[in-house]
């Protein structure tokens, strides 16, 4: 089906199947990094956050036929001087670590402080609700709104420490674009001619595995290949005492969890390979 939006000012038409979500939209068909996919289809994390007619919305969860004659505006889209203040609120208050959720909550950080520009703890924190931070902690994360609050006040502007003394917050390295979404994760990267991968686990906690038939998916069109114990040339058995995980399963061995891998489908886009 084809759907038309508007992205950050530009009007889009995007080819989409019918079980996508809108953040694929964004993110496959439309370039946009910022949102990142923490849960999908669960909408739990916030990290997919982007603006739909103004609303924060988890674009996980949400079809991607939804976004039809919307108006979407994601990180990527603000103003550049308004993309720099968000960026040295939250590394001045080293409101991120890792920084994978952090574009989401910048977002909604944007969004809050426009609709209140002075937003108590209590507000802030019922804001944050939707979103997930898996490392950070939210104490600095809330410390970082208000600094964007208070600047877009006319207040003090936040200034990310530089000299790394005692007591004294630094600034992260590359902190800007952990902030809006600008550093490349695994997720991201895109090579020419690149595949994709996608595991087949065993569906039974424990079985003797009697055969691999691996024929109605090597003749899907799109499929470059399916990989199997077979396929290995040196040592499939690892483990961090004792060699004791099979990276493959071989036929006339047991899987011996759900999470035991029997093949590896490799083919042209993600969604052929799952």
């Amino acid at each position: 089906m084809n759907i038309q939006f508007r992205l950050n000012g530009v009007a889009r038409s995007v080819e989409l199947r019918e079980d996508e979500s809108a953040l694929e939209a964004l993110r496959v068909h439309s370039g946009i990094l910022s949102t990142k996919d923490g849960c999908q289809p669960q909408g739990q994390c916030g990290c997919c956050l982007a603006l739909v007619n103004g609303v924060p919305k988890t674009t996980c969860a949400i079809p991607g036929a939804k976004l039809a004659d919307k108006d979407v505006v994601t990180l990527e889209g603000l103003e550049e001087e308004e993309r720099d203040l968000i960026a040295r609120s939250f590394t001045a208050a080293v409101g991120h670590q890792c920084g994978f959720c952090i574009p989401g909550i910048a977002l909604r950080a944007k969004w809050l402080t426009d609709k209140n520009p002075a937003p108590t703890r209590p507000e802030i924190r019922k804001a944050l609700h939707g979103h997930l931070c898996r490392c950070t902690g939210y104490t600095k994360i809330i410390e970082a709104i208000e600094l964007l609050a208070e600047a877009k006040r006319g207040g003090a502007q936040p200034q990310p420490g530089t000299n790394g003394r005692i007591g004294e917050r630094l600034a992260r390295v590359d902190g800007a674009r952990d902030v809006l979404g600008d550093r490349p994760y695994t997720d991201d990267l895109e090579f020419p001619g690149m595949v994709h991968g996608a595991l087949v686990l065993s569906e039974h906690a424990r079985a003797l595995v009697r055969g691999i038939d691996t024929s109605a998916a090597e003749a899907l069109p799109g499929v470059v290949r399916v990989l199997t114990a077979d396929d290995v040339p040196g040592e499939r058995w690892y483990g961090l005492i004792l060699p004791d995980w099979p990276g493959f399963v071989a036929v006339g061995e047991e899987v011996r969890c759900v999470g035991d891998v029997v093949a590896l489908v490799v083919a042209e886009s993600e969604a052929i390979a799952r």
